[in-house]
């Protein structure tokens, strides 16, 4: 059983090695056509090969208006969550032919989640950061792990930008479809202890006789899926979970706008998009008080987060009773914080000042 289980781990490790090698030729291929010229004049921004229509890469779209009607570039910009196969060799050449180079920096590879493969992780960033005229980081927490694991950062020419949204989809709602208070978690579930975690938050608020419903939206692998089902059913919570499945970026506001709290329950998190929709949204967000969201909240709504233990080496993913706690204290206070919540959202983080911010980066 050992050596079927080995042999599957190579098998998988070849054929994702096979895949990368594909992708390396074919942006390679299409990088023989992009011209690089020096930096000046009108920006042509050069923003990579890979697709854009999720994750970190739905950022790129929205510079796609700083892009070329041709195959000359003057600007390359990189992001660290999205990264093209082959950025080293974009780099060198942007560089031989004199163009800026922008490093956007998100999080970093630290062995709590990434394990051994932190070294080879943190060493790509290391090479974009180093290479880069400017680094954006996309919290002041991202700044300081890169400057404590990847690379020193002090004589950087960097900014942080924080992660922006359309303000004017994502909105409150005007009327409640109902009276049972919706609890939402949204994004990525790649790790499914924050989901798992979750049902156990919602769960002891029931048991607290707060008349509640979990609703999860975005993908669940299917390993994640089985553990997260038993552990709905022994909760005993099968009527109080909705799964909403997958969504793109047109289907979030409606979501969203119907919730009235969120909870982000992962550790570390650089600066959550999600987080940022919700309190665009009107949601209250309770989450742990570390990574880039207290930044995001600000002093006057950092009070809704749970103090956690967290490090670099170790994910400390918290006491349910203690969020269900929290929960419980802030739900005489929802409506004010529901109101502070959006004035935050619209005043630091809409989607035309990020434009902006780039847009100051970007002429020279």
């Amino acid at each position: 059983m050992f050596q079927i289980s080995a042999l599957k781990k190579i098998v998988k490790s070849y054929i994702f090695k096979l895949y990368v090698a594909s992708f390396r030729i074919k942006e390679n291929y299409f990088l023989r056509s992009v011209n690089f010229f020096p930096a000046s004049g009108k920006p042509k921004v050069f923003l990579g090969f890979q697709k854009k229509n999720s994750g970190g890469g739905l950022k790129l779209r929205d510079l796609e208006i700083y892009g070329s009607d041709g195959n000359s570039y003057n600007i390359v910009y990189l992001l660290s969550s999205s990264l093209p196969y082959n950025f080293k060799e974009i780099i060198v050449k942007a560089k031989k032919a004199g163009s800026k180079i922008i490093w956007n920096q998100n999080g970093i590879g630290f062995p709590a989640w990434a394990g051994a493969k932190h070294h080879e992780i943190n060493k790509a960033f290391k090479t974009g950061i180093e290479a880069a005229d400017i680094v954006v980081f996309q919290s002041d927490f991202a700044r300081t792990s890169v400057h404590e694991m990847v690379a020193n950062t002090d004589n950087l020419k960097k900014k942080v930008i924080y992660n922006a949204i359309n303000t004017q989809l994502f909105k409150p709602r005007i009327s409640k479809e109902t009276q049972k208070l919706e609890i939402l978690i949204a994004g990525s579930h790649n790790d499914v202890n924050r989901v798992i975690m979750a049902i156990l938050v919602v769960s002891s608020l029931w048991k607290s006789g707060i008349d509640c419903v979990l609703k999860i939206a975005g993908k669940i692998g299917v390993l994640g899926l089985k553990k997260v089902q038993d552990t709905i059913v022994e909760c005993n919570m099968l009527d109080r979970v909705v799964f909403l499945g997958s969504y793109g970026r047109e289907e979030a506001p409606g979501f969203f706008a119907n919730a009235d709290i969120l909870l982000h329950l992962q550790p570390f998190d650089n600066c959550p998009t999600v987080v940022i929709e919700a309190m665009a949204s009107g949601l209250m967000v309770v989450g742990p008080n570390n990574g880039g969201v207290p930044e995001l909240l600000g002093e006057e709504l950092s009070f809704q987060l749970v103090p956690n233990l967290t490090t670099f080496n170790r994910y400390d993913w918290g006491n349910p009773e203690q969020y269900a706690e929290k929960i419980i204290s802030l739900i005489p206070l929802l409506d004010s914080l529901k109101i502070k919540a959006r004035e935050r959202a619209v005043n630091c983080f809409d989607l035309q000042k990020w434009i902006q911010y780039h847009q100051e980066l970007f002429y020279f």
